[in-house]
């Protein structure tokens, strides 16, 4: 059985999706029936994530990065637009450090290219106690805290399935997963540098990316696009789907020269 897990829908050329922390590449799937009509969507469940198995204690950025360059290997796919949600985000600017040849084009999508401070570094410790004495009850208070509170009876069916995803994980794959962003490099120095197309999507109401810093950083790169959505915390795709799959497709649209 392969350790990790992937689906690929669609034919045209390659966008991969990366989904973020406690998710699983089933959050992409509304997006499908507009995307696989110019693409061939890659979806990847991220190690100790929805099917894929754990590889060791720590589940660093370039450690998730380098499998996704080799599921992209197994697919011979030399070259692709890459979208990373939260996590993904980290995963997806690791790979463009260390394997920018693949890429046409970087999405950021309720992401950010800074490393974690020291108190939030000290609050991912705490969260792994946490996640070891009482993981049901992290789960729950921490994906409701993802959506927009005005959000949220709205999108009860979204989040309920969401924290189903999340309960599903081994308590390895989430403290796998905390320990490697607790420890993962800040990006801005390769932002500054690089001349991928680079497309940001952020929401006004998200505690998890500070939205006059991100700001900052979306100035870096060569080609900066940006989303801003009123009304959104951190699940564009589910709080602003049209939205945020509009400004995804045209954007890939345009990277795979289409």
């Amino acid at each position: 059985m392969n350790k990790i897990h992937y689906q690929i829908k669609g034919s045209g050329p390659d966008i991969v999706l990366l989904h973020g922390f406690m998710e699983s590449l089933e959050m992409w799937h509304p997006f499908l029936p507009s995307l696989t009509k110019d693409f061939s969507v890659v979806m990847i469940d991220l190690p100790g994530h929805g099917k894929s198995k754990c590889l060791d204690e720590v589940h660093s950025m370039p450690l998730m990065a380098e499998q996704v360059k080799k599921i992209l290997e197994k697919e011979n796919i030399s070259k692709c637009t890459m979208v990373g949600h939260s996590m993904g985000g980290y995963v997806a600017l690791a790979f463009a450090k260390e394997y920018p040849e693949y890429l046409n084009g970087l999405s950021l999508f309720h992401s950010h290219p800074f490393p974690d401070t020291e108190e939030a570094r000290r609050n991912r410790a705490r969260t792994i106690e946490i996640v070891e004495q009482d993981k049901a009850g992290f789960i729950s208070s921490f994906v409701s805290s993802l959506y927009f509170e005005e959000n949220r009876d709205r999108l009860k069916q979204k989040i309920e399935r969401q924290k189903e995803i999340a309960r599903e994980m081994k308590p390895e794959g989430i403290t796998a997963a905390l320990k490697g962003m607790k420890e993962r490099e800040g990006s801005l120095d390769f932002l500054a540098e690089t001349n991928i197309p680079m497309l940001f999507i952020a929401g006004k109401k998200d505690t998890r990316a500070d939205l006059d810093k991100l700001l900052k950083a979306v100035a870096l790169p060569s080609h900066s696009e940006v989303l801003i959505l009123d009304r959104v915390a951190h699940m564009g795709f589910y709080e602003a789907p049209d939205k945020t799959l509009n400004t995804l497709h045209y954007f890939a649209l345009k990277c795979s020269g289409l």
